[in-house]
Parts: structure tokens; C-alpha cells; sequence
């Protein structure tokens, strides 16, 4: 009986995950397309004391945007707030779980962007003073904004579904990338009775290989996307319109096409999910709250309204 050594170098072919490019040339968005980042942000539209707040969800869908959107959540606590959305699409895996979020959360979802007053998210110089409570201040608007690709798919998620024809919702085919790894090892083992016993298994090396790319989609994603949609109440014909249009490209779905596919619930803009006509009902939604003053240092008062 004795010890041998064996190197041995194996194949790994790791599926990394579906990925949505974006045709910049039919979208035309904002040139910076950092990952998607969250932020509650609180109406300036005339509405004080009580005024409609948002998540702010913008940018690439990336694997880590579902924990952005649950530590921002989990920021929010019991409130229903709205989300609205500008992105260019992104990580598909990621997009459906941000849908299922939304949805065990029974939020409403819109394409809209959001006009900052003052300094916003995405500025690292932004400095927001005490009296915000983290909340930033901004205005609602559907005109220009966008959701593309893997987009449609978070948006999905919504209980109310709003986009309209002065925003662009868009899709296409799925892209799947295949990266491959090729791992060297080393092998300890024994011969026992004739037979090899392997004692110990040590990575030496480690090489990564090409990116593979197709457009061709296997019936685990098919079956995972339908099951999305039936999911949701979204037409299953819905993948139909992406298998339609190449990466490349980009499918515009029209409002009429949207509705018909339950990708929205029904018509409006957006920014109507956080008109300031919401906080003068009785009770206000949940997503208004109303600003008072304690020993001169305002203060922030949630509506505890479902």
C-alpha cells in the first residue's frame, strides 16, 4: 500500500445567469448606468403638512438590487409606498425577485422618474441634514422616464401598475451567458484492496475561460418566465413580444399593448400613485405623512393608515 499524487485538470461550465442588454440607440437614456439604488423621497409639490412619499428605484438591475430593495423596505416598515421606477434593465434573476417582493408587499409600481430638490442619492457629496430623517425631497414625473429589458419585469410585481405613452417601456429577447472556468487539482489517495481511496482533493490552479452568449432559450428559463407571469396576472403572450425583438433592439410597448398584457393595471401616469390629492382624503393613504413641530426641531409623523 502506498501514497500517490495524481494532477487532473477539469472542465467547470458555469451558468453565470441571464443578462437584458440595452439598445442605447433606441432609448437614448441618461449616460450613467450605475446599479440600481433606493431612496424614500417626499413630495414638493405644495402639499405641506401632509405630503405623498416614494421609493426611488433607478438604475441597472444588478444580483445585489434585491438587497437594496429590502434593507429600503425595511426602512419603510408597515407603509405601502409606491415605487417608482427608471431603469435600463439588467440582471433577470434579480428583476423577478424585486417582483415578488413588491407584490408579498402589496406596493404599486410606475415608470416614472424623480427630480430632486436640493442634492440627490446618487451625488456621494449629498449630505442630508437631521430634520430629513433620511428622506429626500423631490417632484414625480412620467415624462421621459423609461423601463427596458428586465425592467417590465420588476414592474410586474405591482399591485397597481401604472406607465402611459409619455414614458417607454420596452422589451426583448433574453440573453444567457455561459462562463467557463477550468480548475486544476491535486489528488491524495491510497490504494486499498486494489481500489483507489481518495484522502484529500486540493484546487491548485484556477483559469477562466471564455464568455459564451445565446439568445437561445432553454425551457428552464421559458417555464421559469411563464410561471412569473401567470404568477403576477401578466398574459402569458407577454414573452411572445420579447422572443419577437433581438437584443439589439428594443420592442416599444405601447399603453393600449401594456394594458392588454397586464403589464400595467390601467391607464395614468404614473405620478398619480403620489398625487398630492391622496393626503386629503380621510383617512390619507399610507404613504402620506405629515410634518410637526416638537420644541421647534421639525419632526416627522407617519400616517398609520393601511
Amino acid at each position: 500500500m502506498g501514497l500517490m499524487f495524481r494532477m487532473a485538470t477539469v472542465l467547470l461550465l458555469c451558468i453565470t445567469g441571464c443578462g437584458w442588454a440595452l439598445a442605447e440607440e433606441k432609448l437614448r437614456p441618461p449616460a450613467e448606468f450605475a446599479p440600481m439604488v433606493f431612496s424614500i423621497v417626499r413630495s414638493v409639490s405644495g402639499c405641506e403638512p401632509s405630503c405623498p412619499e416614494w421609493i426611488f428605484a433607478q438604475g441597472q438591475i444588478v444580483a445585489g438590487s434585491p438587497a437594496g430593495l429590502k434593507k429600503i423596505l425595511k426602512t419603510a416598515g408597515k407603509r405601502r409606498l409606491p415605487i417608482l421606477i427608471q431603469s435600463p434593465g439588467g440582471d433577470v434573476d434579480a428583476a423577478i425577485a424585486m417582483g415578488r417582493m413588491i407584490r408579498e408587499r402589496k406596493l404599486d409600481t410606475g415608470v416614472s422618474a424623480t427630480r430632486f430638490r436640493g442634492c440627490e442619492p446618487a451625488d456621494p457629496d449629498c449630505t442630508l441634514g437631521p430634520e430629513a430623517r433620511g428622506v429626500y425631497s423631490g417632484t414625480a414625473f412620467s415624462g421621459g422616464a423609461f423601463c427596458a429589458s428586465a425592467c417590465p419585469l420588476m414592474l410586474a410585481g405591482g399591485v397597481t401598475r401604472l406607465a402611459s405613452h409619455w414614458s417607454y417601456v420596452g422589451v426583448h429577447q433574453v440573453t444567457t451567458s455561459y462562463s467557463e472556468t477550468r480548475v486544476t487539482y491535486k489528488t491524495l489517495y491510497r490504494i486499498v484492496n486494489g481500489k483507489k481511496k481518495v484522502v484529500k482533493k486540493t484546487v491548485v490552479g484556477r483559469k477562466q475561460g471564455p464568455v459564451r452568449t445565446t439568445t437561445k432559450m432553454s425551457k428552464a428559463i421559458r417555464k421559469k418566465l411563464l410561471g412569473y407571469f401567470a404568477e403576477m396576472g401578466v398574459e402569458a403572450s407577454t414573452l411572445e413580444a420579447m422572443l419577437s425583438t433581438p437584443p439589439e433592439d428594443m420592442r416599444h410597448l405601447p399603453e393600449d399593448e401594456l394594458l392588454r398584457l397586464g403589464l400595467i393595471t390601467r391607464l395614468g401616469t404614473a405620478d398619480m400613485l403620489v398625487a398630492r390629492e391622496l393626503c386629503k382624503t380621510a383617512p390619507p393613504v399610507s404613504s402620506c405623512s405629515m410634518i410637526t413641530a416638537v420644541a421647534g426641531v421639525p419632526a416627522m409623523t407617519v400616517s398609520p393608515h393601511p
